[in-house]
């Protein structure tokens, strides 16, 4: 066996290495924070028609609900 075919056989080992370690859990379904209808939506606060809601506490909320803290 020739030296640069065992170095091309490591080289390759070593790659694979690498990817392997370098692999990400399986992620979880996404997290919806925002959404957006021009029909519009209410306010699970306020009561407010708007047309974008974002996630407070669990609840679809108008901008001015929001806390942004």
């Amino acid at each position: 066996m020739s030296d640069d075919r065992l170095k091309g056989e490591s080289s390759a080992a070593a790659d694979l290495e690498t990817a392997e370690s370098n692999e990400r859990p399986a992620a979880g379904p996404p997290t919806v924070t925002y959404r957006c209808r021009p029909a519009g939506f209410t306010c699970g606060l306020c009561g407010a028609e708007t047309d974008t809601q974002w996630v407070d506490d669990g609840t679809f909320v108008c901008p001015d609900c929001k806390s942004w803290s």
